[in-house]
């Protein structure tokens, strides 16, 4: 899909058949996942949701790199 600061979150509900939260002032999976996590999350972190789960597979200390997203 790209990486999570470039994915738009509408496009992963769709795609996905998900809904993720509009709780802050974010368009992107990465900047959900900041939102939520409150800073950049490590591998492994994991985020999880009634209808998805998103586990943090690679991230450095300035972004998340890449995520895996899988709905429940």
């Amino acid at each position: 899909l790209g990486e999570p600061n470039d994915i738009v979150c509408t496009g992963v509900e769709e795609k996905m058949g998900i809904s993720i939260p509009q709780e802050g002032d974010y368009d992107t999976i990465g900047g959900y996942i900041f939102h939520h996590a409150g800073t950049i999350p490590s591998k492994g972190f994991l985020i999880q949701h009634d209808q998805f789960e998103i586990e943090i597979l690679r991230s450095n200390d300035r972004r998340v790199e890449k995520v895996k997203i899988k709905a429940r």
